[in-house]
């Protein structure tokens, strides 16, 4: 009877004790936090397109009712890279931004193309203030063909480094339209990308492609004679579109 008794006031002893050891551990809060600066992203630029074109020939050589070769220049279409806050940087003289394609690497390019093949003729008797169409059966309207399309003619530049392809000329009618001009070699896989393009553009890389364009086709020749013969005349023709491709 004592065993049991004692043994039952050791227990009873014990177990407060080992309540207040559960309890005494004690609970703290803290808050955490963190912030980076992320690099901008990369984004293609373009610049340079001209607003209008006015071809004409050689040394003002008239038109005489045979072919006629005109042409026109534009100094400079820049295709660059730089970040999207900074993007001027990617098209002037400037040190371009830093940026980044966070491995999702975006080709780019300039295409061309034309709304229509057809020209029609004017003339004007006062100097150039106004101008009148060209009546419907004695005219010199005329559309670019396969063999008389409208020439481009891309002028190389030391700035369009290997990571760009440039193509020499483009031939454009309606049915051969859009042309490429400029692209960005990126190719392959993103993961493990066979690129020039690199995914990271450093401060000051400026990694751009600046060409000039030379346009030309030719006014074909036509028998009998102009109802504005000994006026100056204009060719209104089709709308030139340039086009920035971003390409996944």
């Amino acid at each position: 009877m004592n065993k049991k008794t004692l043994g039952a006031g050791m227990l009873a002893l014990a177990l407060p004790a080992l309540l207040l050891s559960a309890n005494s551990i004690g609970a703290n809060a803290a808050t955490v936090t963190s912030s980076v600066t992320a690099i901008d992203s990369c984004a293609w630029q373009l610049v340079g397109v001209p607003s209008d074109l006015t071809l004409g020939s050689e040394d003002n050589v008239k038109y005489k009712g045979v072919d006629l070769p005109v042409s026109a220049t534009s100094p400079n279409l820049i295709l660059g890279l730089a970040g999207t806050a900074g993007s001027a940087s990617a098209t002037d003289s400037n040190a371009s931004t830093e940026c980044s394609f966070y491995n999702s690497l975006q080709a780019g390019g300039v295409n061309l193309e034309i709304s229509t093949a057809s020209f029609t003729s004017s003339y004007t008797t006062n100097g150039g203030s106004t101008y009148i169409a060209d009546p419907e059966d004695n005219n010199l309207n005329f559309a670019l063909t396969e063999s008389n399309p409208l020439g481009v003619t891309t002028g190389g530049s030391e700035e369009c480094t290997t990571a760009f392809k440039v193509e020499g000329t483009a031939d454009l009618y309606v049915a051969e339209t859009p042309s490429t001009l400029i692209s960005t070699m990126i190719t392959g896989d993103p993961v493990s990308p066979q690129t020039l393009v690199q995914n990271l553009n450093a401060t000051g890389a400026n990694v751009k492609c600046d060409i000039g364009l030379t346009f030309d086709f030719t006014i074909p020749e036509r028998t009998g004679v102009p109802a504005g013969a000994g006026n100056a005349y204009k060719f209104s023709g089709p709308v030139l579109t340039f086009t920035k491709l971003p390409v996944g």
